[in-house]
């Protein structure tokens, strides 16, 4: 949309829209009777998944709660003000650099503005222009699913794949004045795969890894869109931060409480680009004397051996202390590290853990993580309380093998399970009984995800839930405690969302109730 027709929407904004624009708005020049139908089924399925989500409904912002950035482009009043100032420093620099006769700022594009709040109407007219050229990426795949291109799972699967690239209308960010897509890669904004990595090779892109943050503004990789940065409002950045070049500590551009480690010991089987290790913290200070430790196991990852633990991991994993999208609840508030490895690049998309085979390598993680945040923050001597175990996707497979030799207090499975999980099993069973008898030890908790229509984890996350439910029911006095932090859930949220979805809702408390729908 251009700015003019922007500035129009904004003064209609007064008067809050209900809901998302209907599908039968829909339009497509040329479309079969079919093809318009299977449009308007896939829009009303990623609506209902931006309503599932847990992020709400923003149907316009009134005129008075919006602050000009440039050109008529407008976000909320303080998140415009740090966009501005964003944008002046990051001219003053890229004109230094060119007079310095730095290569990559001599082939840099003016960094720009390219736009930031929509309406739900706009957002609108956007996802349906965008539309066919998604319907024709994956039609050869969506040939081969049950029911052929058009049927239920076609419609899920390009719903769920749209998710990546665009906001349902009043679910993105930009409705809510909290988001904005910069311009300065070389290639321009869009969906080749060339234009992303010109950006992410760009100056600019390097200059927002070391400054973004000072303004508030993070890098969102799971839409895979290197221009779109969006507003945290001051609130701890968490594990959403921007991403920057690694060194073998925090790059300038993260928040304080991150430190990244190219190489690790406990990591040295694993091939991949560096970082090998990313630690993060919440509420931990000088004084503090135990703090519990999350480890993430992650999933495959499309980018294949050129995968950044903390640009394309990170953000997705679900290790947030807070809603990552901006509600301001309340997330977890106990002194908490956490522990992000980065898997062995075994070949294509693929990344296992070997290393979690061995006996000792949970515990070296851990006790490197205390200690690197113990020297950073002057409190030596940290000492272990919760340990928790969280994995995503293909990372199942290495928390199952982590789980013959370690006794987490907590682990939560995000769609995970593509094996026989009797390592899960025994773990929990174990836990549930010792519970039972009174042992002595932490009360534990299990919540297993899985993704509705995801066959391999439906099966096995079922005979998870089978397997407990006996065990679960043998002690009548304990039994309704037990069953709300040993749960296995469905939910129709898709599958590189549920751990951002629900990983901080866990960690806040590990007997929540979820918005699976």
């Amino acid at each position: 949309m251009t700015s003019t027709i922007a500035t129009a929407y904004l003064y209609e904004a007064n008067t809050a829209t209900a809901g998302p624009p209907p599908p039968s708005q829909l339009r497509w020049k040329g479309a079969t009777p079919n093809q318009l139908a299977f449009m308007r089924d896939v829009y009303k399925r990623h609506v209902a998944a931006g309503a599932s989500s847990g992020r709400r409904f923003v149907g316009g912002i009134p005129r008075t709660e919006l602050g000009e950035i440039e050109r008529g482009i407008w976000m909320r009043r303080a998140a415009a003000a740090e966009a501005r100032q964003l944008l002046d420093h990051a001219r003053r620099d890229w004109q230094a650099d060119r007079a310095r006769r730095n290569p990559k700022a001599l082939r840099q594009r003016k960094p720009g503005l390219n736009n930031a709040y929509r309406t739900p109407e706009e957002q609108f007219t956007l996802w349906q222009g965008y539309f066919p050229g998604h319907y024709n990426d994956t039609i050869d795949h969506r040939r081969g699913l049950r029911g052929g291109e058009h049927g239920p799972a076609a419609a899920r699967y390009l719903a769920g794949y749209i998710g990546n690239w665009v906001g349902a209308p009043g679910y993105s960010l930009h409705q809510d004045g909290k988001a904005m897509d910069l311009v300065g890669g070389p290639l321009g904004n869009s969906r080749k795969a060339a234009s992303r990595q010109a950006w992410r090779a760009s100056w600019f892109w390097d200059w927002l890894g070391r400054n973004a943050a000072h303004y508030h503004f993070r890098q969102n990789t799971s839409i895979d869109e290197p221009w779109h940065w969006e507003y945290y409002g001051g609130a701890p950045a968490g594990p959403s931060a921007p991403p920057a070049p690694s060194g073998t500590v925090r790059p300038s551009g993260l928040p304080r409480n991150v430190i990244i480690l190219d190489r690790v010991p406990a990591l040295a089987s694993h091939r991949g680009q560096p970082p090998a290790l990313v630690i993060g913290w919440n509420a931990v200070h000088r004084r503090t004397t135990t703090v519990d430790v999350v480890v993430h196991l992650h999933g495959f990852s499309r980018k294949g051996g050129s995968m950044r633990l903390q640009y394309d991991k990170l953000p997705v994993s679900g290790l947030d202390f807070s809603d990552p999208a901006g509600s301001g609840a309340r997330g977890r508030t106990r002194p908490t590290i956490y522990v992000l490895p980065r898997g062995h690049h075994d070949v294509g998309i693929r990344y296992l853990f070997p290393a979690m085979r061995r006996p000792d390598t949970m515990r070296r993680l851990v006790e490197l993580a205390l200690a690197q945040v113990g020297s950073r923050l002057g409190a030596p001597g940290l000492r272990l309380g919760r340990l928790i175990f969280t994995a995503h996707s293909g990372g199942g497979a290495g928390l199952l093998a982590a789980l013959a030799h370690n006794d987490p207090d907590e682990v939560h499975v995000f769609d995970g399970l593509y094996e026989p999980a009797d390592a899960l099993i025994r773990w929990a069973a174990a836990r549930i009984r010792c519970e039972q008898v009174s042992c002595g030890r932490p009360r534990a908790a299990l919540r297993v995800i899985y993704m509705r229509g995801s066959k391999k984890t439906t099966y096995y996350s079922g005979l998870v839930g089978k397997a407990l439910r006996p065990l679960l029911d043998a002690d009548p006095a304990l039994a309704s405690g037990l069953k709300r932090r040993f749960r296995v859930d469905e939910t129709t949220v898709r599958h590189m969302a549920i751990p951002r979805t629900f990983g901080w809702r866990l960690l806040a408390d590990a007997a929540a109730d979820l918005p699976l729908r």
